[in-house]
Formats: structure tokens, C-alpha cells, sequence
């Protein structure tokens, strides 16, 4: 039970997913959960994968990647996006450290952050739009393998 209970605090984690009342939380837990990490790639890519497929079987191709772009966003309630938009804004608009960590901090989105995410999602999606069907499905088989895929999520 205590396996079960660490797969839905990764699951908390890194999703908007619901989870049990009786799962509970405390601080300590999340280190442990940390093995089930990957498992959590493999229902967001489930998820992901599963739009496309469905998609796929009715809409052009790059309608289906954007489907299925939006579901995983939704999925992790744009946990990553959020991140790489924090980076791009503290990186774009502070030199100092200090400087830049304040405004990584700041919960507002600045230009270089909402530029950052239109052009990483567009690249995403055109890339994505642009390969075979196996290789969407390698795609969503790397949130699973890949220990950086949040890299290029």
C-alpha cells in the first residue's frame, strides 16, 4: 500500500490528475516517490499519445499534434512550460544572479518568457507535425526513458 501511495504522490506532483483522498501528504514522501517518476511519464505520455492516436484517425496530422500537445499541457497543468517560461524571462531580462533569480521568482509571465513559449510550442508542434507516426509514438516512449526529456518537453 505504501508503493501505491508513493506512485500517486509522483503522480500529484507532476500532474493535475486526481488522486485519492486517503493518499495524504507529507514533505519526506516525495524522495521516496521519486522512483516512480518515470511511471508518471508513462501515463502523461499515455495520455498524450492516446489523443494523437484518436486524432489521428480523423484530423490531418498537425491537427492531431496539437491535440495532443494541449492534453499533455493540460495533463501537467503546463508544469514544464511554466518553468522554461520562468527561464526565459530571468534570462532575458536580468544579468546579475540575484537579478535573475528574482525574477525567475516572479509569478508574472514578461516578454521574453511568453516569446520563449510561443517559439518552443510552435517548434514543438512543427517538428512533431513534420515526422512519421512512429516517430510521435518514439516521442511519447521518451517521457518514460528519458531522465532530461523535461528538457525538450
Amino acid at each position: 500500500m505504501q508503493q501505491l501511495r508513493l506512485f500517486f504522490i509522483a503522480l500529484q506532483f507532476f500532474t493535475r490528475l486526481p488522486i485519492p483522498r486517503w493518499v495524504g501528504f507529507e514533505p519526506a514522501w516525495l524522495h521516496h516517490a521519486s522512483r516512480y517518476f518515470p511511471a508518471v511519464g508513462l501515463v502523461v505520455a499515455a495520455i498524450a499519445g492516446g489523443v494523437y492516436a484518436a486524432a489521428a484517425l480523423f484530423l490531418p496530422p498537425a491537427v492531431a499534434v496539437l491535440l495532443s500537445t494541449a492534453a499533455g499541457i493540460y495533463a501537467t497543468g503546463a508544469f514544464h512550460e511554466d518553468g522554461f517560461a520562468d527561464s526565459c524571462d530571468g534570462l532575458g531580462g536580468g544579468h546579475a544572479r540575484e537579478r535573475v533569480l528574482e525574477i525567475m521568482k516572479d509569478s508574472r509571465i514578461g516578454a521574453y518568457g511568453a516569446i520563449g513559449i510561443g517559439l518552443m510550442l510552435a517548434t514543438k508542434v512543427a517538428t512533431l507535425a513534420a515526422c512519421r507516426r512512429w516517430q510521435c509514438w518514439a516521442r511519447c516512449w521518451r517521457h518514460i526513458h528519458c531522465p532530461a526529456s523535461w528538457l525538450v518537453r
